[in-house]
């Protein structure tokens, strides 16, 4: 009997063992026959179901800037939805999620990722028990690998002639976006990289969304903002950070064809290239601001402050003025005209006062005006035909004109 007992008890614990051995062995043998079956159809088919594992060592491109403001359990969720939008899949599977969670993660890997141009229409689904997200889908256009193709060989094809400084390359995206883009509030999917850079039709979404593309595929350490104008309505725009130091950049409002902002219809506009706080924030709303228009928790986001102003362009090209001096100005007018052979000269004040003293001495002050008039008619043979100025909250600038 004791015999009996012992080997029944032996036979017991043998059958789940074997089980186990075989189920192993099974799986093992699956393993190594999908990762070798590259090709075949229900490999493809599973990899399309959209089940993607977090990867902590993932490789993302570009800056990342909302990602790093996370928590790890969103940081992870962020790294799924960053595999599933980088195969295009257009269905992601999750573990049960918080809706907030999902929302705020999204939203983040939205402002990262330009690239991933398609996710704007997101559908959750949730669990009927608890409410948590178990699956998101994005609506992925049949044409949309072929034009992520010509995305990036449009992107190699503008960076080829780049400068190798950082300030260089982000100037140079500037001026680019700006000479080859049209504002228009009609243009097809218009806010997207695709339509600055293909279709060159864009506004403010389309045009952050470009530079922020470039700046990522340059290297450059840059971001997406969004916000109100105040008495104007919403608007999108950047930030990089060069020498550890941030500055904003709103291409948009550099094009000065914007909403015909600008007289000087035909020169790309500097205002808004590297710029501090004081230069471009006191009529804006950022995002994360309760005040904003459109505010959601999921936007609740921190942004750099920008104090610097040395890589400002006029700053950067001797023409801004802390405040105003009448032989600087005088010096960097003759300076212009003589060294650079300019016959319109722009100058930039870094606030009212200084600009009116500017405008009553150069205007109301005959003597100077006709001091400088004489001696550029003296030197060069050219005199001054008019000047004008234009002043905001953010920025006081005089353009001269000589003929």
């Amino acid at each position: 009997m004791s015999y009996d007992s012992y080997y029944g008890s032996e036979r017991k614990n043998k059958g789940p063992n074997i089980l186990i051995i075989l189920f192993l062995f099974c799986l093992i043998g699956f393993a190594i026959w999908f990762i070798t079956q590259k090709d075949d159809p229900d490999r493809k088919r599973i990899t399309e179901s959209g089940f993607y594992s977090d990867d902590p060592a993932i490789e993302m491109n570009g800056t990342n800037y909302h990602y790093s403001q996370l928590n790890e359990d969103q940081q992870k969720l962020y790294r799924i939805i960053y595999q599933g939008c980088k195969a295009v899949s257009p269905i992601i599977n999750l573990s049960s999620i918080k809706p907030e969670d999902c929302e705020k993660v999204i939203y983040a890997v939205r402002l990262d990722h330009p690239e991933f141009f398609w996710i704007r229409d997101v559908v959750y689904s949730t669990s009927t028990l608890n409410g948590l997200v178990t699956e998101i889908s994005f609506t992925v256009p049949t044409d949309t690998e072929a034009k992520i193709e010509k995305l990036e060989n449009k992107a190699n094809e503008i960076l080829k002639n780049a400068p190798a400084d950082e300030y260089g390359k982000v100037k140079y995206i500037y001026e680019y976006i700006i000479n080859n883009t049209d504002y228009n509030m009609n243009a097809p999917d218009n806010q997207t990289v695709y339509s600055a850079l293909i279709n060159r039709s864009s506004v403010c979404g389309g045009y952050a969304s470009a530079f922020l593309y470039l700046c990522d595929k340059a290297g450059i350490y840059c971001g997406y903002a969004s916000g109100d104008i105040i008495g104007r309505g919403t608007h999108a725009w950047n930030f990089v950070k060069i020498n550890d130091k941030y500055y904003w950049v709103d291409v948009t409002w550099g094009d000065p064809t914007y909403e015909n902002m600008y007289a000087h219809a035909d020169n790309l506009v500097y205002d808004y290239l590297c710029v501090s706080d004081n230069e471009i924030m006191p009529d804006r709303i950022l995002s994360s601001n309760p005040l904003y228009s459109e505010h959601q928790a999921y936007m609740d986001f921190t942004y750099p402050l920008c104090y610097d102003n040395s890589l400002n362009y006029y700053y950067l090209a001797g023409c801004y003025f802390e405040m105003y001096d009448r032989l600087a100005v005088y010096n960097y007018i003759l300076t212009q005209v003589g060294i650079n052979g300019k016959m319109q000269i722009e100058m930039k004040f870094a606030n009212e006062s200084a600009y009116r003293l500017a405008v009553f001495d150069i205007v109301e002050t005959e003597s100077f005006w006709d001091k400088v008039s004489q001696e550029l008619n003296k030197q060069y043979g050219i005199v001054i035909t008019q000047w004008r100025g234009e002043m905001s909250e953010n920025f006081h600038r005089m353009t001269i004109e000589l003929s």
